[in-house]
């Protein structure tokens, strides 16, 4: 850190995203301090994310993970095609979009045949829809302006 420069509050990382500091611990750091009904709800997040690691679906997303990363090759292929899957997604050229889904299916076909990485990418879509529907009723219960 640079001799004049001021510590940040800042929780963005350098792609714009939060750090992983985890709900409470960002909040407490904004407001300075919890009054008791903010300590219980952070206990009963914790609660709540201890329910969350003790279903089936997480539990079966850890089991593929711990599975994968005994093979850094294969870890290693499954992330290109998750980082190539992500540009794919979030890219802006629609013209040409369809074409550029066919050609990334057909690159990937036979890799996705493995029931290794089909087993792995199930459980983390399972996972990831688990928590996209957690955050929708979140997000659908209360008010934010």
């Amino acid at each position: 850190m640079e001799e004049d420069e001021k510590t940040s509050n800042d929780t963005s990382d350098y792609y714009g995203s939060l750090k992983h500091t985890g709900f409470m611990r960002l909040y407490v750091m904004e407001i300075g301090s919890m009054t008791g009904n903010e300590r219980e709800m952070e206990g009963e997040v914790k609660l709540f994310v201890q329910k969350i690691k003790n279903t089936d679906t997480y539990q079966n997303y850890m089991m593929q993970v711990n599975r994968v990363n005994r093979q850094p090759e294969l870890k290693q292929k499954i992330d290109e095609f998750r980082i190539k899957n992500y540009e794919l997604q979030t890219s802006e050229d629609s013209e040409h979009l369809l074409e550029r889904m066919e050609a990334f299916e057909a690159e990937y076909e036979t890799f996705r045949e493995n029931p290794m990485v089909d087993d792995f990418l199930s459980a983390e879509l399972q996972f990831c829809r688990m928590l996209q529907e957690i955050y929708e009723d979140i997000s659908e219960s209360v008010y934010f302006d």
